[in-house]
């Protein structure tokens, strides 16, 4: 149309001035139309967007209704919805790709460029034959690649340990603590008045009653301490003077060959035994921190001997099975259970005990259930493991002493009251103190070992660490005659005895104990991971890299083709 206007008013120019006049019009008729044109293609297009965002606003909700049309005659006819549609779609810009087409060619530049091996080869290759074989190759080393991996996976999860032990050689070391008891519990000079009142209580006398007691010693005497443990009136230097004091007992003490007097050791009650005294536990007599003693060298030169008078076997040894001492070696820091932890030396005798040290450090969950921190009662959640903290008043948790907890815990449901030789937790509970009440505790301990209870208490976990001192012991017949009449003539242990009484009783009364390091090497055992978190990603990665080539960098391409998915996923989402 516009073509016809400039067409109709062209002229034929006669001269220049016409020709100038001719060339300016034009261009104000051109000028014109350009602005004609661009006005109408815009009004088109404002049209054009108004009619395409009222389509979409209004197109969920059309219905039938909305595109009748009656004629003059009066027949209704119903306008295509579809046709409507397409022109609106029509109006609409150009499509971009469709998301799945966009993955399609992301998955195919991957496959194509990636680092691991065999997936470009079944990518680019024209030949079937080729691609089938790679194809193969390529899952055969996948299959097998998985298989290693989760074997290797597998064992990581069983979370074994690796023993690693190491010897090394201190000098000067730490000598250990050693704890000395009286296999016989009563001194009668003292305890023959308590005694005497314990039996008349249950009725028992020496007269009337010899033979119950001499059917069963241990009971009469396990009523005698139990008796002890329950009275409440006892102070502890009441109870001190019932046993054997060490005033009484230490005839010679070296360590190291200097000489070493009571003051040396400190005292500590036991059921089994009553009086009980630690040498070098770290404490004096009144509760002050000392010094830990050292040796430098290995060997009986370097040790700690001990002479001790345990009673005259002729009036001391009532109601007693043996006699002899208890010796227990053990870590300062440590409260050692003396019934189950010690040995006994017997009278008569002189006795060596050569020791070795070790240690044992084991690895906490998942490797184990032990209890690393032993020092803090929040590392286990079970009332005993508290109550050996706050009832107890110990420092360091041990699990034997928790399983003696478990077993009190037995007894005091079978026969309504506690044993004495075991740690008390349970507040007004009394000991049980008589014949039948004891009769009872033997039975339920016997009982409680011979079924699953003695092995299924979960309130009380192992601990990790822990120290031990394995001994080795050696005897020989000991004093010698000659060395009788030295102990007669240079110490007091005549006076122990009555009088009249022979040199040769003190080989029936007396024991030498002699206390060294076999060697001054420590061991100390070591759990370790049988697979770390290191090696476990090392042989991961190098089966990875062995059968299909994968490093640390394909799995980065991997991200990155995730992360552009996701994106054309979330595009494809936002805009519907």
């Amino acid at each position: 149309m516009f073509q016809t206007i400039i067409n109709r008013d062209r002229v034929k120019p006669e001269d220049s001035s016409e020709k100038d006049n001719f060339y300016t019009n034009r261009k104000l008729q051109i000028q014109k139309f350009e602005d004609s044109r661009k006005e109408e293609i815009q009004k088109f297009n404002e049209k054009r967007n108004d009619l395409v965002k009222s389509f979409q606003a209004n197109r969920s909700n059309l219905n039938a209704s909305d595109f009748k049309k009656t004629d003059s005659t009066g027949n209704t006819t119903t306008v295509a919805l579809d046709a409507s549609f397409s022109l609106v779609d029509n109006l609409k810009t150009k499509k971009p790709k469709h998301a799945r087409k966009l993955i399609k060619e992301k998955l195919l530049y991957w496959s194509s460029n990636t680092t691991s091996h065999g997936i470009p080869n079944i990518v680019r290759l024209d030949s079937k034959v080729l691609k089938i074989t790679w194809l193969i190759c390529f899952l055969a080393s996948l299959g097998y690649c998985i298989y290693t991996i989760g074997i290797i996976i597998q064992d990581f999860l069983q979370f074994d340990v690796l023993i690693n032990q190491q010897v090394v050689t201190d000098s000067p070391i730490e000598f250990p603590a050693v704890t000395v008891c009286n296999l016989n519990p009563f001194d009668r000079r003292n305890a023959q008045a308590y005694i005497d009142k314990t039996l008349e209580k249950n009725k028992i006398s020496y007269v009337n009653d010899i033979n119950k007691i001499d059917i069963n010693p241990k009971l009469v005497n396990t009523l005698i301490k139990s008796s002890i443990k329950g009275d409440s009136n006892l102070t502890s230097k009441s109870i001190e003077n019932i046993g054997f004091h060490i005033d009484y007992m230490l005839l010679t003490c070296y360590f190291n060959d200097v000489p070493c007097n009571n003051s040396d050791f400190i005292w500590r009650y036991d059921f089994d035994y009553v009086n009980c005294y630690t040498f070098n536990s770290g404490f004096d007599q009144y509760g002050n921190k000392v010094p830990i003693k050292k040796v430098n060298d290995a060997g009986s030169d370097q040790s700690l001997k001990l002479e001790l008078f345990l009673g005259y076997d002729l009036t001391q040894s009532q109601y007693i099975l043996n006699s002899g001492a208890r010796v227990v070696v053990h870590n300062q820091s440590v409260d050692p259970i003396i019934s189950s932890e010690g040995i006994d030396v017997p009278t008569g005798f002189q006795t060596n005990l050569g020791i070795k040290r070790s240690f044992l450090f084991k690895l906490d969950s998942p490797y184990s259930d032990c209890i690393k921190d032993t020092k803090s009662p929040d590392s286990h959640d079970s009332l005993y493991y508290k109550s050996i903290f706050t009832k107890l008043n110990m420092t360091i948790y041990r699990q034997k002493i928790c399983m003696r907890l478990c077993l009190q815990d037995f007894i005091l449901r079978k026969c309504a009251c506690l044993d004495g030789s075991l740690p008390n937790i349970f507040v007004n509970e009394t000991i049980c103190q008589d014949i039948d009440s004891l009769e009872c505790v033997a039975d339920s301990r016997m009982e409680y070992f011979s079924s699953q209870e003695s092995s299924s208490c979960s309130q009380c976990p192992l601990e990790c660490d822990s120290s031990n001192f394995q001994m080795t012991a050696s005897s020989s017949r000991y004093p010698t005659r000659y060395y009788q009449n030295y102990l007669s003539a240079r110490t007091n242990i005549l006076s122990r005895f009555p009088t009249g009484t022979s040199a040769s009783e003190i080989t029936k009364s007396t024991v030498l104990l002699n206390v060294f390091y076999e060697d001054l090497a420590t061991t100390y055992t070591n759990e370790i991971p049988a697979v770390t978190p290191v090696s476990l990603l090392g042989n991961v990665g190098g089966n990875l890299g062995l059968f299909i080539g994968i490093s640390l960098l394909t799995f980065v391409e991997i991200i990155e083709f995730l992360i552009e998915l996701f994106f054309i996923l979330f595009n494809k989402i936002f805009k519907n």
